[in-house]
């Protein structure tokens, strides 16, 4: 079943980062580099190394975190590859039915 699920996922284009109650990164999907084109990332990141992109929305994503907010999304992110070209893509961040709570980040 998970060969299926990561197969959809690639053939969509869509990658997931899970994070822990404390926000550090606990498990990517095996396709997260090539979403992310190759951004890096190492098991004591955080959600704020890993997406820098959502500094001034601290608030947003802890209000996820403990169920206050059913979703947050940030859509046509604008970065850059580490050879330089420029990338968009959406974020959108979803509370996990776990305990403690986990972020769940779909790419």
């Amino acid at each position: 079943m998970k060969d299926w699920i990561d197969q959809i996922l690639q053939e969509k284009k869509i990658a997931y980062a899970v994070f822990d109650h404390d926000l550090a990164l606990t498990k990517i999907s095996p396709n997260f580099s090539q979403i992310m084109h190759g951004r890096s990332v190492t098991a004591t990141d955080s959600v704020w190394e890993i997406f820098p992109e959502l500094f001034g929305s601290e608030d947003q994503v802890v209000a996820v975190l403990q169920h206050k907010k059913k979703r947050y999304e940030i859509s046509k992110i604008n970065t850059f590859s580490e050879n330089g070209a420029l990338l968009y893509y959406n974020l959108t961040l979803l509370s996990l039915n776990a305990k403690p709570a986990c972020l769940l980040c779909l790419i």
